[in-house]
């Protein structure tokens, strides 16, 4: 039973974000249950549901009344607005993010006494499972411990490879949060866990990885969070991109220059791939002057003579006409 004295020394706070989760939750929850402590504490918070979702969260706590279980119900306001009510409520020295209708394997290691003084973030690797049967992961494949305000290339090429853009699977630093007042911006609808990592990143002296598998991502069913493209993707980038340059490479060195082309040179694919994406009827006019703008901006980052081609379709302002016509002919050839 949770004693006064240890409710004071909490080094966990599990905030899972609950809407209409009803067939998921208590999966959810029984993942990692079993290995739950005394020093550990759970908060639900029920962003409007209108299923059965109370019931199951209720039947959740009757169930282990002997566990911190927190249920707080709220009016609908995203993802973001329940996350950051439940770094509101958290108590721990530590905050996981777990989503309602994913689930943890290997849980006894979000557990351990993991981290020293010197750590700030740890992040573990994430598996995705998709209907059908295909799955795929995504993090680092070997543990270790980065500086990366001292290595600022290997940043750049960490982060290609998907361990920054996702706010679940990661243990935070609650003092950081609190002292950085950090939290998720609410007026996003897409990408606002990338801003807040890279919000948090800023304050954090090392970043561990470890190889192993702690949680499960679903896609493929009705209510999972989906990675579909929208326009909404263009200004997140923007703002990321904004936050890497100004405050987390920057004074890069010539030790890292080959590290920063390789990110720019990345970041006009991944812009490209979106115009790709969208044809006149979805990306607006101002949508378009903004990446071409952008392009434009990231063409001034890369050596000289590696973009003549990208340099010419901006001046001539026949990137986006470009790329949404092979939009069009890879529909015809369909």
């Amino acid at each position: 039973m949770m004693t006064l004295e240890t409710a004071t020394l909490l080094q966990l706070s599990i905030i899972i974000p609950v809407h209409n989760a009803e067939q998921y939750i208590e999966r959810c929850v029984d993942s990692f249950i079993g290995t739950f402590n005394a020093f550990s504490e759970l908060i639900l918070i029920d962003d409007g549901s209108t299923d059965d979702t109370k019931q199951r969260c209720r039947a959740i706590i009757e169930r282990y009344p002997d566990w911190r279980i927190r249920y707080v119900y709220q009016a609908n306001g995203g993802v973001s607005s329940a996350r950051n009510h439940g770094l509101a409520l958290a108590e721990g020295q530590w905050v996981y993010f777990v989503d309602a209708d994913d689930f943890l394997v290997n849980s006894a290691q979000l557990f351990e006494p993991v981290v020293g003084q010197s750590v700030d973030w740890m992040l573990f690797r994430t598996k995705i499972e998709r209907a059908g049967g295909t799955d795929s992961a995504f993090g680092l494949t070997e543990d270790g411990d980065y500086q990366y305000k001292m290595a600022k290339g290997l940043f750049l090429d960490h982060y290609y490879q998907n361990v920054f853009f996702q706010s679940c699977n990661k243990l935070y630093r609650r003092a950081i949060i609190d002292a950085e007042a950090l939290r998720f911006d609410e007026s996003l609808r897409i990408g606002e866990d990338l801003i807040f990592n890279l919000q948090y990143l800023q304050h954090c002296r090392v970043v561990r990885h470890r190889a192993a598998f702690l949680y499960v991502y679903e896609i493929g069913h009705a209510e999972a969070a989906t990675s579909t493209l929208k326009p909404q993707w263009f200004p997140v980038n923007l703002t990321a991109l904004d936050i890497i340059e100004t405050q987390l490479v920057a004074g890069i060195t010539e030790v890292d220059r080959a590290a920063y082309t390789r990110f720019l040179k990345q970041y006009v694919r991944t812009f490209f791939r979106m115009l790709i994406v969208f044809d006149q009827r979805t990306l607006t006019v101002p949508e378009r002057q903004f990446i071409q703008t952008q392009l434009i901006n990231l063409e001034r980052g890369l050596p000289n003579g590696t973009s003549r081609w990208l340099g010419w379709l901006n001046r001539s302002h026949l990137a986006p006409v470009m790329l949404v016509g092979l939009r069009r002919l890879k529909q015809r050839l369909k």
